[in-house]
């Protein structure tokens, strides 16, 4: 519901202003080598990509996107590649979660750092090596002590003195590593 002043020159269009958003991608793909598109998008709190998010993800690669980074969901959400028209993929991220938050659920606290490698040959994109580096935000009592840890370096003790322990038991080691496992494609994940 927040509006920038009629004044202003910015322009934040709406995922339902497709033409707009096609002009957006048009402009760039004309002005630079590689578009990539950050997606304010997805149903807050699911890990389960929205129809909504692949349908126009889809519709940003055809017009040219050659990555795709989301946000909103605060939780992570999977990753994929998708077919460019005329050959060629782009990848798309659709949460990549909170990068550190204090929030007070379990899966809002476990997000990473994307790594990949653009290669440009002629006018061709190609996104490869993608790399998904967990991180947990961690903190103690009352939101204390917030701080990220890699997963590489996260431990059973870390998890079982969490702060958000008291308000989701769910919340531990395995807890962690299942939803890990379970969102983001084994060939993109690097657990150590």
């Amino acid at each position: 519901g927040l509006r920038l002043p009629q004044s202003s020159e910015l322009v934040l269009p709406l995922l339902a202003e497709e033409e707009r958003l096609q002009r957006a991608v048009e402009i760039a793909k004309n002005n630079s080598d590689v578009v990539v598109a950050m997606m304010h998008w997805g149903n807050e709190d699911s890990q389960i990509v929205s129809d909504a998010q692949r349908v126009l993800a889809q519709k940003l690669v055809d017009w040219g996107v050659d990555l795709i980074l989301g946000t909103h969901p605060h939780v992570l959400q999977t990753m994929e590649f998708l077919q460019k028209p005329g050959g060629g993929q782009a990848f798309v991220a659709y949460s990549l979660g909170n990068f550190v938050s204090g929030q007070a659920q379990a899966p809002n606290l476990i997000s990473g750092v994307l790594e990949l490698t653009v290669t440009m040959t002629g006018q061709d994109i190609t996104v490869t090596v993608p790399r998904f580096y967990p991180i947990v935000t961690q903190y103690g009592a009352r939101f204390s002590n917030v701080h990220l840890v890699q997963w590489k370096n996260y431990t059973s003790a870390m998890a079982g003195s969490h702060g958000v322990r008291g308000r989701d038991s769910r919340f531990n080691y395995s807890y962690i590593e299942t939803l890990l496992r379970k969102t983001i494609p084994a060939e993109y994940l690097i657990m150590k």
